[in-house]
Formats: structure tokens, C-alpha cells, sequence
């Protein structure tokens, strides 16, 4: 360690000159107005200038951290000019919006990424407990739901109600479980039924039924141009990446299996 810190205070010392470091109008304008957002008012003259040495000594640190190869040695740093650089690539064309036409083409080539699923609703009664007790009232109940009784009438209090309208199976199994979210996916539309919950058990009959679809792009535009664009990075990146390997030897010291 003493001899790192020794052979770093030689080169300092001994080191060659260092380039010019210009600080354009730009960069002072910039300087100015970040100030500015930071404490509501511009800086004095007297504040810009230790602003603009601020700037100078951390451009020579970053001007000699290079030259001694630390931004190679940091992976901390290297993963961070990898972003960086990744990012630059990806903007290297414009990602506009390209109408209506080319989203249009876009949703019907991925059409599956972007339907929606089929969703099913159903009325039911409840009842508390996940025993064997609890089933044989469910399925009681759903002989009386089979003879046309009322479902709000029967069964024990729940939270969320009689009435469960149209969802999809994820939605199902987010408020009720994997088990009752299945029983509706294989339901008849003419037959009660009986299914566990999360909550208890449920005698319950499909009520509503909405078949799944892709949506109009004028639904989903947003996510579908959120879509597209981020393609036409990775587009861009792939491309970027392609043409450094083009410009590159690589050489493999060691076997790759």
C-alpha cells in the first residue's frame, strides 16, 4: 500500500503535462443554473468561481484516474460506463413516435403479448371455515342455489359481497385463490358449484362471461408505442454492439469449452 501511495505521489510529481482543461460557456451556464434550482437564486460571483474550480479539480481526477487505468480496475465503474455506453448506443437513432400505421402493424405481429384474457363473473354463497363442515354447508347451499334461491340470502356475511363481476384468472386468484380461480375457469354456465377459497368456501354459479380479445390500438396505444420503442432500442444496441465487434480483435488466452 505504501508503495501504491509512494509511485502515485512520483507520477504526480514527475507526471506529464496534463491537456488543457477547457470550461466552455456551456458548461458555466450549466453550472449557473443548477445552483440556481438548488437554492432558488443565482450564485454570486464569488460562488460561480469556486463552482467553476470545483469543476476543474474533479475533471483532473477524473483526467489522472484514467491515465492510472483505475476506471479499468473499479468494476464498479466499469459496470457503470457499460450502462452508460449501452445507453448511448440504444439512443443512437431517434425513437419517434411512428404513427398510427407502423402501431397498427406492430399489435397485429404481437398480437399475444397485448390480448386480454377471458374473464368470468359469477353470484355465490359463502361460508366460513376451510373444515369438512364448512364444505358439507357449501355444497347445502348450493342445492338451494339450484333450486333458485336468492345467494344474498344464504350463507354466512362476506366482504367483498354476493356479486363477484367479470375477471380474469389472475385477478381471481390475487382476491380468492388458485383453487376457486380454477373451479371458475372449468364451471359450467348451468351448473352451481362448490370451490375453496383462501377464505373459506364458496357455492357459486357463472353469471358473466366475456371471451378474451386484442383490444383496439386506440385502447392500448400508450403501452403498444412503449412497446415499439423499446424494441427499436435493443435494436439499436444490437446494431451498436455488432459494429464495435466488426472494429475489434479478440484474442482468447484461455481454452473456452
Amino acid at each position: 500500500m505504501v508503495g501504491a501511495l509512494l509511485w502515485v505521489a512520483h507520477r504526480l510529481a514527475t507526471g506529464p503535462e496534463l491537456d488543457a482543461v477547457v470550461v466552455s460557456a456551456p458548461t458555466v451556464s450549466a453550472l449557473r443554473s443548477a445552483w440556481q434550482a438548488q437554492h432558488g437564486r443565482p450564485p454570486s460571483a464569488e460562488e460561480l468561481t469556486a463552482l467553476v474550480d470545483e469543476h476543474v479539480e474533479q475533471e483532473l481526477l477524473v483526467r489522472e484516474a484514467r491515465a492510472q487505468g483505475l476506471d479499468l480496475a473499479d468494476p464498479i465503474v466499469r459496470r457503470r460506463l457499460i450502462q452508460k455506453m449501452q445507453f448511448v448506443l440504444e439512443e443512437a437513432e431517434p425513437i419517434e413516435d411512428p404513427g398510427d400505421e407502423v402501431l397498427e402493424a406492430w399489435l397485429t405481429a404481437h398480437a399475444d403479448a397485448h390480448r386480454r384474457p377471458p374473464r368470468r363473473g359469477f353470484t355465490h354463497a359463502f361460508v366460513a371455515g376451510q373444515g369438512t363442515e364448512a364444505e358439507a354447508r357449501a355444497h347445502a347451499l348450493a342445492r338451494q342455489l339450484e333450486r333458485g334461491d336468492d345467494p344474498a340470502t344464504l350463507g354466512d356475511p362476506f366482504a367483498h359481497g354476493h356479486v363477484q363481476g367479470p375477471a380474469d384468472h389472475d385477478a381471481l386468484v390475487r382476491r380468492y385463490g388458485e383453487p376457486l380461480a380454477q373451479a371458475v375457469a372449468a364451471a359450467p354456465r348451468d351448473r352451481v358449484v362448490v370451490a375453496r377459497s383462501s377464505f373459506g368456501w364458496h357455492a357459486l354459479r357463472i353469471e358473466d362471461e366475456r371471451p378474451g380479445r386484442l383490444p383496439a390500438l386506440a385502447e392500448i396505444r400508450a403501452r403498444v408505442l412503449a412497446d415499439w420503442q423499446q424494441q427499436r432500442r435493443a435494436d439499436n444496441l444490437a446494431r451498436g454492439v455488432a459494429a464495435l465487434r466488426e472494429r475489434a480483435v479478440v484474442e482468447v488466452e484461455a481454452p473456452v469449452p
